[in-house]
């Protein structure tokens, strides 16, 4: 391998690398606000089971689905809308395993 084949692989290695740590900054993040958001539907849940409201709205789920698809520039509705399901469907089950299964309106 000759210097300039070398040097634009080291450039590479560089460049990949910087924006791994940039993906890594970016996960860690993401994952402190899934844990803030994750409080916040236990909080939500315990409110509910007191007051005997049912858990599961799956109209509060379609405002959720359209909030996150509305003005997401860059990004595809559909990617939103699976991320977002997914999302919500790990939620309930973790919530569930807290509180208890849910009882949907």
């Amino acid at each position: 391998m000759d210097s300039q084949s070398s040097s634009h692989l080291e450039n590479y290695d560089n460049e990949v690398q910087n924006l791994r740590t940039q993906i890594n900054l970016l996960d860690g993040q993401i994952v402190s606000l899934l844990k803030d958001r994750l409080n916040l539907v236990h909080q939500t849940r315990e409110i509910k089971q007191i007051d005997g409201i049912p858990m599961h709205s799956i109209d509060r789920e379609s405002v959720v689905l359209k909030n996150v698809t509305h003005g997401a520039d860059g990004l595809t509705k559909q990617y939103l809308q699976e991320v977002y399901q997914n999302l919500l469907e790990v939620t309930r089950r973790v919530a569930d395993q807290k509180l208890g299964p849910i009882s949907v309106d």
